[in-house]
């Protein structure tokens, strides 16, 4: 252990305190909030405008500065919109693929 740093003690040290199933805000699980692209949203807020995003033909990527950042667009829509039962594309059915093509192109 390094000179001046504090020792942490284990977890057999610390003191436990059983206070019978009361539960109090102090003792709740926090979890994870909702996952935002705040890259590509603060560069359209900042007036940098929609970037183009350019995939070559025969690609199945899309290349340039602003490749990752529309995978990544992409991934947080399904993510969010998807039906979790849908494991491939195929199992999609038209309505739920024509509100996911909406939310992609949608002008925000």
């Amino acid at each position: 252990m390094a000179p001046g740093r504090p020792r942490h003690p284990y977890a057999s040290e610390q003191p436990q305190s059983n206070q019978g199933g009361s539960s109090s805000a102090a003792n709740r699980k926090r979890v994870r909030g909702r996952a935002k692209n705040k890259y590509l949203t603060k560069h359209i807020k900042r007036g940098g405008g929609r970037p183009r995003i350019e995939i070559l033909p025969g690609k199945a990527r899309p290349i340039g500065d602003w490749g990752q950042e529309w995978i990544n667009e992409l991934g947080l829509i399904a993510k969010d919109d998807m039906p979790p039962f849908a494991h491939k594309w195929k199992d999609v059915d038209d309505d739920a693929r024509t509100l996911l093509h909406e939310k992609v192109l949608v002008n925000e």
